[in-house]
């Protein structure tokens, strides 16, 4: 799990390493630099995407396209989308729903 920079690393560390992680989740990742067209290196990985839709520092688009590159894969993942939510509120807001989808996906 990583939240801004930190979820950009989670995806990145998933592709690389995918036999290493049983899921991941990434709270408003700020994945510039990254191409969602690297998800078809894990197809099977399970991934929870958090992004409060008043995140100024990284816009909720991007999360949109990482997800739509997810469902375009079927994918097992699962967006929430905050309303209202910023960059900071979403590393808090919805931990009980991160930690539930870890418990879910174990190795």
């Amino acid at each position: 799990m990583g939240h801004s920079i930190g979820g950009a690393g989670t995806y990145y560390l998933a592709v690389k390493d995918p036999e290493r992680w049983a899921a991941i989740a990434v709270l408003a990742p700020a994945a510039f630099q990254l191409d969602p067209n690297s998800l078809a290196k894990i197809p099977k990985m399970p991934v929870m995407v958090v992004h409060g839709d008043m995140d100024t520092a990284v816009p909720v688009a991007l999360s949109r396209r990482w997800t739509d590159m997810m469902k375009s894969l079927k994918m097992d993942y699962q967006y929430i989308e905050v309303p209202g939510g910023d960059h900071g509120t979403v590393i808090s807001s919805h931990q009980a729903q991160v930690f539930a989808f870890f418990a879910k996906h174990k190795k």
